[in-house]
């Protein structure tokens, strides 16, 4: 996850508008659901943006190298997914909770800040790390060891997991093979070569 992304936290909402039309047809206040997203950063309490859910985010590119518009909701699919789905939208990433070198009271000093994640802890800088106070700095270098330790660790998992892959695979191989031998070494096994004949020559007289 790249730093910049690690430090968004997007929080899609139901947000009521009033349909103007509908309100003067009907003489009285008639309103609809409009889907937005707030987004805020981590230790910034001063920045937050709301946006409608489907309005322009940006452009990207394809696969196929053809740039495109996107929105928020396509931006942010998985808070997107969960919204709709009427579940709890989560940070992406590790949640402080996991964190052993925080206290229960640093945990929720960090989510009033909006820090929700370790990767959110560990990208922050400049300005945002400042407002973390005495001690900010050192947090965000233990985040940092602590998502480095975890990717050594599943590393290694996913290295042993191969190699057992390949020790099945060779098992495997020896197997077909000794199979292979009995059956060349079983009597019957194999056809026995034809035998040539040789036609009768008449003589002349």
């Amino acid at each position: 996850m790249e730093p910049e992304q690690a430090r968004v936290v997007a929080i899609f909402k139901n947000h009521p508008q009033i349909n103007q039309a509908k309100s003067q047809k009907e003489g009285r206040p008639i309103y609809d659901d409009m889907e937005i997203v707030e987004v805020r950063f981590a230790a910034n309490r001063q920045t937050v943006g709301v946006f409608p859910a489907h309005s322009f985010a940006g452009w990207r590119m394809t696969p196929e190298g053809i740039q495109e518009q996107y929105t928020y909701a396509m931006k942010f699919p998985d808070q997107y997914r969960r919204f709709k789905a009427n579940q709890q939208q989560v940070a992406h990433g590790t949640p402080v909770e996991e964190l052993p070198f925080l206290t229960a009271a640093k945990r929720l000093e960090l989510k009033a800040l909006s820090i929700y994640t370790a990767e959110a802890l560990a990208a922050l800088d400049g300005q945002e790390l400042k407002n973390l106070g005495i001690g900010g700095r050192e947090l965000k270098n233990q985040a940092q060891a602590f998502i480095d330790a975890a990717s050594g660790t599943a590393n290694v998992t996913k290295m042993a997991a191969e190699n057992e892959a390949l020790r099945q695979q060779v098992e495997e191989m020896r197997r077909e093979m000794q199979e292979f031998m009995k059956g060349a070494r079983t009597p019957g096994a194999s056809q026995p070569a034809a035998k040539l004949c040789s036609s009768p020559i008449g003589t002349m007289t």
